[in-house]
């Protein structure tokens, strides 16, 4: 075999090669440099206009205008967020689908309903961008002023609220006031909203962002923030410590969340984007304004994050 001959015989083999890894490994060829070339979806595991709906909106708004690509958000609520959750867990691994997931699907885990993967090791972190209290809040023209003011009466007395899937932290919540809670259920905030205000149910336990506009519209009124200080949203609402509840400091912080398996410089991508927009600005007085707090962090301190707080879960269980 000549030299030209064998030059053309390896130029065949080193093909064969790179179309086999193209065919096995499409992911392979995805880079930072090229991603993103076409639209990404944004999985949110609730139903429209709840807390965290409306964060991720604001948070799809800033990303695209960053990436240069429009963000479809879909709404995936049921299930405890288990269903937003698997549509995630089942798309392709190319970075074009994430989710705006909460640590609710740890506390699944951990409570149930169990998600049908490993919310820790089963998908890939991006970031972290909001930290969001919970309060209790009643109709505008209830009688209750603090959160003693709705503790039943008699030793069968039960406290009443709706939310949005958040059985595990009215479980804490029952231990913390020494009383029995009774918890009703609803796929989203706007509906546990609606249940109140219509009077079906007394009390709203969610996320602040949930209830923010109909607090500033007269319409409910806060009686508690779980957050370990006041918050820039609502500064007079006290916290649950203030009011003699200090073991009941809770939140939900929102991380992005992509498929296990994508690729490494997809993920770095989104990773800085994110945390950019967690930190710029613009986007921080919006969560701000509607009562959560900036919680910039890339895809590591969200993984120790992620782990941390299903060993705290796993504890409170035990």
């Amino acid at each position: 075999m000549n030299l030209v001959d064998l030059i053309r015989a390896r130029a065949r083999q080193l093909l064969l090669v790179l179309l086999t890894v193209g065919l096995t490994c499409p992911m392979a060829w995805a880079n930072d440099a090229s991603f993103p070339s076409k639209p990404l979806k944004l999985i949110v595991p609730y139903a429209p206009g709840g807390g965290t709906d409306i964060i991720a909106r604001i948070f799809a708004d800033h990303l695209a205008r960053r990436l240069g690509q429009a963000i479809m958000v879909e709404n995936r609520p049921g299930a405890a967020t288990n269903i937003g959750g698997q549509a995630l867990a089942s798309a392709a691994p190319d970075g074009y689908t994430v989710m705006l997931g909460t640590n609710q699907l740890i506390i699944n885990s951990v409570f149930g309903p169990k998600p049908p993967f490993d919310p820790v090791k089963g998908v890939a972190p991006v970031g972290l961008i909001a930290e969001l209290p919970y309060v209790l809040a009643v109709k505008a023209d209830s009688p209750a002023q603090r959160i003693k003011d709705l503790l039943p009466s008699g030793a069968k007395g039960e406290l009443m609220v709706s939310h949005a899937q958040f059985d595990a932290q009215l479980k804490l919540l029952s231990q913390a006031m020494a009383v029995p809670v009774l918890g009703i259920p609803y796929q989203g905030g706007a509906q546990a909203i609606t249940a109140v205000l219509s009077g079906e149910v007394p009390t709203i336990f969610a996320g602040v962002s949930a209830v923010t506009n109909m607090v500033k519209g007269g319409r409910l009124r806060l009686v508690g923030v779980t957050s370990s200080r006041r918050i820039n949203a609502f500064p007079e609402v006290p916290t649950f410590a203030e009011q003699g509840y200090p073991e009941f400091v809770t939140t939900s912080w929102m991380s992005v969340l992509a498929p296990k398996g994508t690729p490494g410089p997809v993920l770095r991508r989104l990773s800085e984007v994110t945390v950019a927009v967690a930190k710029d600005l613009a986007f921080v007085k919006a969560i701000r304004n509607s009562g959560a707090e900036p919680l910039a962090a890339g895809a590591s301190e969200a993984a120790a994050r992620m782990a941390a707080e299903q060993a705290m879960w796993t504890k409170v269980a035990r």
